[in-house]
């Protein structure tokens, strides 16, 4: 049997050493297959698999927004050149051209990986879906929370077409990427002596920032040695700093803006912390889990498939929870706090790792 050649169709290029892209590129950068990567908005990023298996195509500045048939003329060429097989797409953007290039070409395999519940929430998107996905065409959701909403929204697609596939990293790679605690700090500016707990995420409503911002002032009187370290921006920012002068955590509570591959300042923290209100995998987790770090979170969508039913997750949305949680992490033994994160990367090892997600895939795809 010859090589299978593969095409990703990928909406925008997120230029992270932990991007998902990255990993689905490692996983299938064997000898059983060639990947051509088609991306439909960016420039050429820093971090690529670089590889004889690969081919890159960027299309800068391509218009998506609609049906775009010359988009749609353009990968069915892609299609042709290279003879491809089977098509890998992620998100909606890339999905929608995989389900018209599907009509108009002969593929064997499509598979389009869904990363958020509420996908489909959209009636056109829905619709679309519902009516021009065709048999050889399957939805991987990246947790079963995602792949249950997905079943639900896409009623006129056989069970068999939904699926999950839980994300992985290359857990070397993001060690690799680690700054040491010292230097960590130093690059975020924060005393050396103190208790942090840490998040990174965007700053908007479903992160639930608003309910670790006032967890934590329920504790910070009692426990002066703490601070709050969330890095990210969005939209919600001057909200989260009003409230943060309210509660007169000011000093306290650190907001560092967005630092690009915050993945590497983990160490700066004692304690992980994940106030999500709605999770459909929550990638940081796996970092974080690979970093040794003990994590508090929510238990939101499929937060609980990537930590384990454990202790350590209260219901979203519940300050009192979340602080009562920290109070425990400030007064256990770092003894304790070390075997929590240790327990968690053990899990992240043995179900997160690329050996597992290269096995999940070949079998899919060369099947």
């Amino acid at each position: 049997m010859g090589k299978i050649n593969i095409l990703h169709i990928i909406y925008k290029y997120n230029d992270n050493p932990s991007n998902i892209i990255l990993t689905y590129l490692k996983a299938l950068n064997t000898g059983q297959f060639y990947n051509v990567v088609v991306v439909l908005q960016g420039i050429r990023p820093k971090f690529l698999v670089d590889s004889k298996n690969i081919t890159y195509i960027f299309y800068e500045k391509a218009k998506i927004k609609g049906i775009r048939f010359d988009l749609i003329r353009k990968v069915i060429g892609v299609i042709r050149s290279y003879e491809i097989d089977v098509i890998i797409s992620h998100r909606y953007k890339a999905l929608s051209i995989a389900i018209f290039v599907n009509i108009f070409s002969s593929i064997k395999k499509i598979y389009s990986v869904v990363h958020r519940i509420g996908e489909f929430k959209n009636l056109n998107r829905r619709t679309i879906a519902n009516l021009l996905c065709r048999k050889n065409h399957t939805i991987i959701g990246v947790s079963n929370a995602v792949s249950n909403d997905l079943r639900k929204n896409l009623r006129r697609l056989s069970p068999g077409n939904i699926l999950t596939i839980h994300n992985a990293v290359n857990i070397a790679d993001i060690e690799n990427s680690l700054l040491n605690r010292n230097e960590a700090l130093d690059v975020l500016g924060v005393p050396k002596n103190n208790f942090i707990f840490g998040t990174i995420g965007r700053l908007t409503p479903v992160k639930g920032h608003i309910y670790l911002i006032e967890a934590f002032a329920l504790i910070q009187d009692k426990y002066s040695e703490a601070l709050l370290v969330i890095i990210g921006e969005g939209r919600i920012a001057r909200d989260l700093y009003a409230k943060v002068d309210e509660l007169g955590l000011n000093g306290r509570v650190i907001f560092t803006g967005k630092i690009k591959n915050a993945a590497q300042l983990l160490l700066s923290f004692d304690t992980f912390v994940f106030s999500s209100l709605e999770e459909s995998f929550g990638l940081v987790l796996l970092e974080a889990m690979i970093a040794k770090l003990p994590i508090i979170s929510t238990n939101s969508g499929g937060i609980s498939e990537v930590l384990g039913n454990g202790t350590e997750m209260v219901m979203p949305g519940d300050p009192k929870a979340l602080s009562v949680k920290m109070i425990e992490h400030l007064t256990i033994s770092q003894e304790e706090r070390l075997n929590r994160g240790n327990i968690l990367y053990q899990r992240a090892v043995t179900l997160f790792g690329i050996q597992v997600f290269r096995q999940k895939l070949t079998s899919l795809i060369a099947d």
